[in-house]
C-alpha cells in the first residue's frame, strides 16, 4: 500500500500559522537565536524591548486585538507570560509541539530581571534575561522553517545591530571591569 506525499505547494512561505480552535493565524517575528541572544547580551537587556514589541506588533497585526506593542515590550517582565502562551496556543495550532512552559518562562524572566538589583557581581546574572526569548524564538523558527525549509529567519548582521551590539559590548565590559573595581574611599 502506498501512501501519497503530501503535496509540498500546498504550503507556501509566506503563510501564517492556520487559524485552528480559534486561534488566530499569526506570523511572529523571525530572527537567529544567536542573534538575539547577542544583541540582547551586548545591549544589557534593552533589546528585550525591541524583541517583546516586535512579537506584540504582530501579534496585534494578525488578530486586531488592541494593545500597544510599545508599552507590552517596556513592560515585558509583566505582558511575558501572556504573550508566551499566544506563541505556544498558536504553534500547537499549527501542529507544532512547543517545548516551553509560559508560566515557568516568565517566571525565569522576572528572576533574571530582579537579580540586576543585587549587588556585584551577581547583578550579572541579569545578562542572561535574553534567554527566556531565546527559547521562545527558537520554536518560532522551527515552525517558520516548518513551511519552508530555506525561511529567512534573520540571522545576519545588519549596519544598525552590528553598531548596537558594538556600542553595548563596550558599555558592557565597562560595567564588568567597574563591577570588579575596589570602591573609592573619602
Amino acid at each position: 500500500m502506498t501512501v501519497p506525499a503530501p503535496e509540498l505547494d500546498s504550503v507556501s512561505p509566506a503563510t501564517p500559522t492556520p487559524a485552528l480552535a480559534g486561534v488566530p493565524a499569526v506570523k511572529f517575528y523571525r530572527i537567529g537565536t544567536t542573534k538575539l541572544a547577542a544583541l540582547n547580551f551586548c545591549t544589557l537587556g534593552v533589546y528585550n524591548v525591541i524583541w517583546f514589541s516586535i512579537q506584540w506588533g504582530h501579534w496585534k497585526a494578525a488578530t486586531g486585538e488592541k494593545l500597544s506593542p510599545g508599552l507590552r515590550g517596556v513592560f515585558g517582565v509583566i505582558y511575558a507570560q501572556p504573550l508566551f502562551k499566544r506563541v505556544k496556543e498558536t504553534l500547537e495550532a499549527d501542529g507544532d509541539t512547543p517545548e516551553f512552559n509560559p508560566a515557568l518562562l516568565a517566571l525565569l524572566l522576572f528572576a533574571l530581571v530582579s537579580v540586576s538589583r543585587l549587588p556585584a557581581p551577581y547583578w550579572l546574572f541579569t545578562l542572561f534575561s535574553f534567554v527566556p526569548a531565546q527559547i521562545v524564538q527558537r520554536d518560532i523558527n522551527r515552525n517558520a522553517r516548518k513551511h519552508d525549509r530555506y525561511a529567512e529567519l534573520n540571522e545576519s548582521w545588519e549596519w544598525w545591530s552590528f553598531l548596537l551590539a558594538s556600542i553595548g559590548a563596550v558599555i558592557l565590559l565597562l560595567a564588568i571591569v567597574g563591577s570588579f573595581l575596589p570602591e573609592a574611599r573619602k
